[in-house]
């Protein structure tokens, strides 16, 4: 099985996900993509945000889906019922 790519992601991590700095995160990706709160303090961005907002800046679809992404969504969905 792959390396599983987790749903919630810290600031640190959403912006390696995306590939830029984490400076670069606050200062653009942020700004158009706001984070869930798992508490008063900790800030997490869901993957699918990410995706969607990598999505628009390509003039992607929103229903352009890579398909080992969604059997990746099909698992953890099961796992957390």
């Amino acid at each position: 099985m792959g390396e599983i790519i987790p749903r919630c992601m810290p600031i640190s991590l959403a912006a390696q996900y995306i590939g830029i700095s984490v400076s670069s995160f606050r200062n653009v990706v942020a700004k158009d993509v706001a984070p869930v709160y798992m508490t008063v303090r900790r800030p997490v961005w869901l993957r699918e945000d990410l995706d969607r907002w990598v999505n628009n800046k390509a003039g992607r679809a929103q229903n352009d889906v890579d398909p080992d992404e969604a059997e990746l969504d099909r698992i953890l969905d099961r796992h957390s019922a």
